[in-house]
Protein backbone atom coordinates (compact mmCIF):
# COMPACT_ATOMS: atom_id res chain seq x y z
CA UNK A 1 0.00 0.00 0.00
CA UNK A 2 1.25 3.28 -0.54
CA UNK A 3 -0.17 7.24 1.00
CA UNK A 4 0.76 10.41 0.41
CA UNK A 5 -0.32 13.27 2.86
CA UNK A 6 -0.85 16.86 1.54
CA UNK A 7 -0.81 20.10 3.57
CA UNK A 8 0.22 21.29 7.00
CA UNK A 9 2.35 18.10 7.06
CA UNK A 10 3.80 16.15 3.67
CA UNK A 11 4.76 12.54 4.42
CA UNK A 12 4.78 9.04 2.44
CA UNK A 13 3.37 6.45 4.29
CA UNK A 14 4.20 2.84 2.57
CA UNK A 15 2.53 0.00 3.87
CA UNK A 16 3.99 -3.85 3.19
CA UNK A 17 1.43 -6.69 4.20
CA UNK A 18 3.13 -10.33 3.09
CA UNK A 19 1.02 -13.50 4.85
CA UNK A 20 1.76 -16.96 4.12
CA UNK A 21 -0.28 -20.09 4.82
CA UNK A 22 0.46 -24.01 4.59
CA UNK A 23 -2.19 -26.15 5.35
CA UNK A 24 -0.65 -29.45 6.37
CA UNK A 25 -2.74 -31.41 8.23
CA UNK A 26 -4.38 -31.01 10.89
CA UNK A 27 -2.45 -27.93 11.47
CA UNK A 28 -1.59 -24.85 9.54
CA UNK A 29 1.46 -22.98 9.37
CA UNK A 30 0.64 -18.99 8.85
CA UNK A 31 3.06 -16.18 8.87
CA UNK A 32 3.00 -12.76 8.31
CA UNK A 33 5.35 -9.82 7.75
CA UNK A 34 4.24 -6.14 8.48
CA UNK A 35 5.73 -2.44 7.94
CA UNK A 36 4.38 0.90 8.29
CA UNK A 37 6.43 3.91 8.42
CA UNK A 38 6.09 7.90 7.47
CA UNK A 39 8.75 9.39 5.41
CA UNK A 40 9.02 13.40 4.86
CA UNK A 41 8.05 15.94 7.25
CA UNK A 42 6.23 14.71 9.96
CA UNK A 43 6.38 16.99 12.53
CA UNK A 44 5.57 16.76 16.37
CA UNK A 45 2.28 16.86 16.68
CA UNK A 46 1.82 13.75 14.75
CA UNK A 47 0.88 11.19 17.46
CA UNK A 48 3.92 8.46 17.17
CA UNK A 49 3.03 4.66 15.74
CA UNK A 50 2.60 2.20 19.07
CA UNK A 51 3.40 -1.24 18.41
CA UNK A 52 2.29 -3.21 21.62
CA UNK A 53 -0.91 -3.91 20.96
CA UNK A 54 -1.86 -8.26 21.53
CA UNK A 55 -2.28 -8.31 17.40
CA UNK A 56 1.18 -7.18 17.29
CA UNK A 57 3.21 -8.64 19.76
CA UNK A 58 1.37 -10.10 22.69
CA UNK A 59 2.48 -8.93 26.26
CA UNK A 60 3.83 -5.73 25.64
CA UNK A 61 0.81 -3.51 25.86
CA UNK A 62 1.02 -0.26 27.62
CA UNK A 63 -1.46 -1.23 30.85
CA UNK A 64 1.32 -3.98 31.67
CA UNK A 65 4.12 -1.52 32.03
CA UNK A 66 2.35 0.52 34.36
CA UNK A 67 0.84 -2.43 36.44
CA UNK A 68 4.32 -4.36 36.37
CA UNK A 69 7.01 -2.85 38.90
CA UNK A 70 5.30 0.70 38.93
CA UNK A 71 8.43 1.88 36.76
CA UNK A 72 8.64 -0.53 34.01
CA UNK A 73 12.71 -0.70 34.72
CA UNK A 74 14.27 -3.42 32.57
CA UNK A 75 18.02 -5.06 32.92
CA UNK A 76 18.41 -4.66 29.43
CA UNK A 77 17.47 -0.77 28.72
CA UNK A 78 14.06 -2.56 27.04
CA UNK A 79 11.12 0.14 28.04
CA UNK A 80 7.56 1.25 26.73
CA UNK A 81 9.70 3.67 24.68
CA UNK A 82 11.03 1.26 22.38
CA UNK A 83 7.89 0.72 21.40
CA UNK A 84 6.91 3.81 19.71
CA UNK A 85 8.26 5.29 16.57
CA UNK A 86 7.12 6.94 13.23
CA UNK A 87 8.07 3.46 11.42
CA UNK A 88 7.89 0.01 12.53
CA UNK A 89 8.52 -3.70 11.46
CA UNK A 90 6.34 -6.72 12.77
CA UNK A 91 6.83 -10.68 11.98
CA UNK A 92 4.66 -13.16 13.06
CA UNK A 93 4.53 -17.13 13.06
CA UNK A 94 1.90 -19.31 14.26
CA UNK A 95 1.24 -23.37 14.45
CA UNK A 96 -2.77 -23.34 14.28
CA UNK A 97 -4.51 -26.92 15.36
CA UNK A 98 -8.88 -26.48 14.58
CA UNK A 99 -9.73 -27.72 17.93
CA UNK A 100 -13.42 -27.31 17.88
CA UNK A 101 -16.01 -27.01 14.59
CA UNK A 102 -16.84 -29.03 11.24
CA UNK A 103 -16.58 -32.69 11.36
CA UNK A 104 -14.11 -32.33 8.11
CA UNK A 105 -11.18 -30.14 10.32
CA UNK A 106 -11.51 -29.81 13.46
CA UNK A 107 -10.01 -32.37 16.45
CA UNK A 108 -13.74 -32.18 17.87
CA UNK A 109 -16.58 -31.99 15.82
CA UNK A 110 -19.12 -29.38 16.98
CA UNK A 111 -21.73 -26.94 15.31
CA UNK A 112 -21.82 -24.38 17.87
CA UNK A 113 -18.41 -23.53 19.22
CA UNK A 114 -15.58 -22.78 17.03
CA UNK A 115 -11.99 -22.35 18.51
CA UNK A 116 -8.54 -23.34 17.90
CA UNK A 117 -5.48 -24.19 19.75
CA UNK A 118 -1.84 -21.82 18.70
CA UNK A 119 1.64 -21.88 19.08
CA UNK A 120 3.17 -18.32 18.11
CA UNK A 121 6.21 -16.08 17.81
CA UNK A 122 6.24 -12.56 17.34
CA UNK A 123 9.00 -10.34 16.74
CA UNK A 124 8.79 -6.33 16.64
CA UNK A 125 10.68 -3.11 16.29
CA UNK A 126 9.64 0.28 15.75
CA UNK A 127 11.81 3.08 15.20
CA UNK A 128 12.54 6.85 14.26
CA UNK A 129 15.05 8.25 11.61
CA UNK A 130 18.65 7.99 12.47
CA UNK A 131 18.11 5.59 14.98
CA UNK A 132 20.06 2.45 15.70
CA UNK A 133 18.59 -1.38 15.51
CA UNK A 134 20.27 -3.79 17.10
CA UNK A 135 20.37 -7.19 19.15
CA UNK A 136 23.20 -6.11 20.69
CA UNK A 137 22.98 -3.16 22.70
CA UNK A 138 25.27 -1.17 24.88
CA UNK A 139 23.00 -0.43 28.33
CA UNK A 140 23.81 2.16 30.44
CA UNK A 141 23.58 2.56 33.81
CA UNK A 142 22.57 5.24 36.18
CA UNK A 143 20.55 6.75 39.33
CA UNK A 144 17.92 8.78 39.52
CA UNK A 145 16.83 11.68 41.98
CA UNK A 146 15.06 8.88 43.95
CA UNK A 147 18.01 6.47 43.90
CA UNK A 148 16.32 4.08 41.61
CA UNK A 149 18.90 2.18 39.59
CA UNK A 150 17.71 2.71 35.55
CA UNK A 151 18.55 0.82 32.56
CA UNK A 152 19.24 2.70 29.30
CA UNK A 153 20.61 2.24 26.15
CA UNK A 154 20.51 4.08 22.66
CA UNK A 155 19.33 1.31 20.54
CA UNK A 156 16.71 0.61 19.08
CA UNK A 157 15.92 -3.26 20.72
CA UNK A 158 13.23 -5.77 19.02
CA UNK A 159 10.73 -7.02 21.09
CA UNK A 160 10.19 -10.75 21.37
CA UNK A 161 7.39 -12.86 22.38
CA UNK A 162 6.12 -16.28 22.28
CA UNK A 163 3.52 -18.51 23.64
CA UNK A 164 -0.07 -20.58 23.45
CA UNK A 165 -3.31 -18.96 22.73
CA UNK A 166 -6.67 -20.25 21.67
CA UNK A 167 -9.24 -18.27 19.61
CA UNK A 168 -12.25 -18.53 20.48
CA UNK A 169 -16.03 -17.45 17.51
CA UNK A 170 -18.30 -16.79 20.15
CA UNK A 171 -21.55 -17.05 17.91
CA UNK A 172 -20.48 -14.54 15.24
CA UNK A 173 -20.43 -12.09 17.03
CA UNK A 174 -16.44 -11.59 18.37
CA UNK A 175 -13.46 -13.77 18.80
CA UNK A 176 -12.16 -13.80 22.12
CA UNK A 177 -7.75 -15.08 22.22
CA UNK A 178 -7.14 -15.80 25.81
CA UNK A 179 -3.16 -16.36 26.05
CA UNK A 180 0.05 -17.67 27.47
CA UNK A 181 2.88 -15.33 26.59
CA UNK A 182 6.86 -15.62 27.35
CA UNK A 183 7.43 -11.94 26.77
CA UNK A 184 11.84 -12.26 25.97
CA UNK A 185 12.87 -8.86 25.85
CA UNK A 186 11.02 -8.00 29.03
CA UNK A 187 13.12 -8.12 32.51
CA UNK A 188 11.15 -6.10 34.39
CA UNK A 189 8.51 -8.75 35.19
CA UNK A 190 7.98 -12.33 35.90
CA UNK A 191 6.92 -15.14 33.01
CA UNK A 192 4.79 -16.29 31.99
CA UNK A 193 1.74 -13.91 31.17
CA UNK A 194 -1.27 -14.45 30.83
CA UNK A 195 -3.15 -12.04 28.97
CA UNK A 196 -6.63 -11.32 26.95
CA UNK A 197 -7.33 -10.14 23.67
CA UNK A 198 -10.63 -9.06 21.91
CA UNK A 199 -9.17 -9.64 17.44
CA UNK A 200 -9.44 -11.98 14.97
CA UNK A 201 -6.88 -13.51 13.84
CA UNK A 202 -4.86 -12.60 10.55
Amino acid sequence: GFQQTFGTFKYTAPTIDLRRYVLTKPVTFAGRLYSFGRMGDVGNQINPLFIGYPQFIRRYEANSYFNSNGSGLSSNGFSIDQLIGNHFAIANFEVRLPFTGPEKLSVVPSKLLFSELNLFFDAGVAWNKGDNVSFSNQVQKTVDSNSNTVFSTTSRIPALSAGISARVNVFGYLVIEPYMAFPFTRTDVKLPIFGLTFAPGW
